[in-house]
């Protein structure tokens, strides 16, 4: 649900229906750990609706209207698998008017010169075709940490 939440607002990460997979429920735990006043919620996944749609959406305050945002996980510490996990979240995001994409490398220990490569990677290919980047593109490092770039709007 889109629009803000007013008086329904509250902190955390909301999934009485167990909506997020593992995967997805990890990253919205960790994102409220780095900003524990944020409202994250799962969204509903219609079946009636063409190709896949954005994992939840985050608020960070009751006036806030939402930002869609897309989370994955990589399976490897590479550059190519953050650009391929980074199309395809994109893909996910842009028909809704854009949003936030979340990597997450714990699991494959991914470290921060294998992230900034393959975020200028996915930039370089971006601008070359003319496609646009996220609103906010976030990678969780492999020891937690994170990498945030903010497109430019």
């Amino acid at each position: 649900m889109r629009g803000p939440l007013g008086d329904r607002f509250s902190p955390g990460v909301h999934d009485p229906e167990g909506r997020f997979t593992e995967k997805e429920r990890a990253i919205a735990d960790w994102l409220l750990s780095q900003n524990p006043g944020l409202c994250i919620h799962p969204r509903h996944r219609d079946p009636a609706q063409e190709g896949p749609s954005p994992d939840a959406m985050v608020r960070t305050d009751p006036d806030d209207h939402g930002t869609l945002t897309e989370f994955k996980t990589l399976d490897e510490a590479s550059t190519t698998s953050i650009k391929q996990n980074a199309r395809s979240a994109i893909r996910q995001v842009l028909p809704f008017g854009n949003g936030d994409v979340v990597l997450d490398g714990r699991a494959v220990g991914l470290s921060e010169a294998d992230a900034r490569v393959g975020h200028a990677r996915l930039v370089g290919e971006r601008r070359q075709h003319g496609r646009p980047m996220p609103r906010t593109f976030t990678i969780i490092l492999g020891d937690s940490r994170e990498l945030t770039w903010r497109a430019d709007v």
